[in-house]
């Protein structure tokens, strides 16, 4: 049998088959009355029969608190989270919520009914409350750890970076190998840009689960965003799981992420191969100055076809760390190297609308470049 919790304000309540002495709430019979009425309802929908007994399937509650009528069946043997996981299943989580809320009153110590509580509101984004119900479920069962991770998690939410870490590590002094602990750790770290203590629990997590995609995007958005600090090894790495990533899951916003993170992978092993504390790529540079010097020469129209030509060229993705790749620009005759190509793009734009962001950042190289050219004249 199905549990069954409704609330209904009290005024409301359809009164018309109570007696004449119990229709209103003042009246001394109307909690008689409306208890009788409510279980032959809940007696309708639950077995069809309004002339049934609820106590030999379970129990039924009717109360009223501040003009609002709560009605909860239980089935014997159901504990109350589970009534809760029921109506969550559905869909009804504010009923839920408001199902479990009406048990805690009941039964403040109930630690399962806190911490479903507390996940419910995780849930649905009210993270201050989920604290607050967690940390009492954690105060009457500190050696659970996934009370510590749900509570962890509504801290993260609430960019409470110190409390979210502390959390997380609590439930992994509890019990190590919880790979949720594990995976939010790493996510804290990571929005703390502590990047290199969160990659070898990020990487543990995948280890576990190697066909989780979120969590394979997760490591390689944390190498990315290690910068300078990964090794030649990390990145590509990384971007092998990226290009994976984006054949497996084409289409979807997981395939979308991976190709910002190829870029951001991209751009960071090309500063990894240039030379001295700067990271300014000579090359580089050197393809600046020659597009800037060819686009000089241009008039305008022409110019700015020819920036709309490579725009597309390399709007289907190119290769800015292998010196064989090849692309065809037909305008001008010639074919480039991926890291020609958006030398010259990133020039280009630079010229005509400079408040773009084409996802790769020159600002170095194009302010020399220019330099140069400036010199030239």
């Amino acid at each position: 049998m199905t549990p069954y919790f409704r609330q209904i304000p009290v005024d409301q309540v359809d009164t018309s088959t109570f007696p004449a002495g119990a229709k209103t709430p003042s009246d001394a019979s109307f909690g008689v009355a409306l208890n009788l009425a409510m279980v032959r309802e809940v007696g309708m929908e639950l077995t069809g029969d309004a002339n049934w007994n609820p106590s030999s399937h379970g129990v039924l509650t009717t109360s009223i608190d501040d003009g609002l009528v709560t009605v909860c069946f239980v089935p014997s043997g159901m504990p109350p989270q589970n009534v809760a996981v029921h109506m969550f299943r559905l869909g009804h989580f504010k009923e839920g919520i408001d199902f479990l809320e009406f048990v805690i009153r009941e039964h403040p110590s109930n630690a399962d009914v806190l911490y479903n509580l507390g996940l419910a509101y995780n849930e649905t984004g009210r993270f201050e409350e989920a604290v607050q119900r967690l940390g009492r479920a954690g105060e009457m069962r500190p050696l659970q750890a996934d009370i510590w991770v749900a509570q962890g998690l509504a801290y993260f939410k609430l960019g409470k970076m110190e409390m979210a870490e502390r959390a997380q590590r609590q439930a992994l002094a509890i019990e190590p190998a919880n790979m949720r602990a594990l995976k939010n750790l790493g996510a804290v770290l990571s929005e703390q840009k502590k990047h290199r203590e969160a990659l070898p629990l990020l990487q543990q997590v995948l280890a576990a689960n190697p066909d989780d995609l979120r969590s394979a995007l997760g490591v390689s958005m944390n190498v990315a965003m290690m910068g300078l600090e990964a090794s030649i090894e990390e990145l590509d790495l990384a971007q092998d799981v990226v290009k994976k990533l984006i054949a497996k899951a084409a289409g979807s916003d997981i395939a979308t992420a991976a190709k910002e993170v190829s870029s951001q992978l991209a751009q960071t092993r090309m500063r990894v191969n240039a030379a001295g504390e700067s990271k300014v790529r000579g090359d580089v540079v050197i393809y600046m100055t020659e597009a800037l010097l060819r686009m000089g020469k241009m008039p305008p129209e022409e110019r700015n076809k020819l920036i709309l030509e490579v725009a597309q060229i390399t709007s289907g993705g190119v290769s800015i760390n292998d010196p064989s790749s090849d692309y065809a620009v037909p305008s001008l005759g010639e074919s480039f190297t991926g890291l020609q190509l958006m030398s010259m793009l990133y020039a280009g734009i630079q010229q005509v609308r400079p408040e773009v962001d084409i996802g790769i950042d020159f600002s170095r190289e194009y302010a020399i470049a220019q330099a140069r050219v400036l010199g030239k004249h």
